[in-house]
């Protein structure tokens, strides 16, 4: 199971209600909710850390409720600077990507 989700509650706006978000994750939530539906997690990455900061700024300063075609060219723009700036911004990335998997059974494995 691949998944891609909205992170950082504290970046919730309506923004996110206009693009059908219904919540934002934290890592510890989204892990839990794997685990509960029965997968491992393999992997997991938070990342879009300069868009934290456009996404908190159209959000919460402008209170924007939706996001122009500007700003949507804007940002393709910066990408590859904000390639960049994922190692060195401390902020929190505004999406989070987590990999689960489906444990074999014990007695699959040893079948094998």
């Amino acid at each position: 199971c691949i998944i891609v989700v909205p992170a950082v509650k504290k970046l919730y706006t309506p923004l996110d209600t206009e693009l059908g978000h219904f919540r934002r994750y934290s890592a510890d939530e989204l892990r839990r909710k794997m685990a509960a539906a029965g997968f491992e997690v393999v992997h997991e990455h938070q990342f879009s850390k300069l868009g934290t900061i456009g996404w908190a700024t159209s959000g919460h300063l402008l209170r924007k409720r939706h996001l122009s075609p500007f700003q949507m060219k804007g940002f393709d723009l910066l990408l590859p600077l904000a390639k960049l700036f994922e190692k060195i911004l401390p902020v929190p990335g505004m999406s989070l990507i987590m990999v689960g998997r489906k444990p074999q059974a014990a007695d699959k494995r040893l079948a094998a």
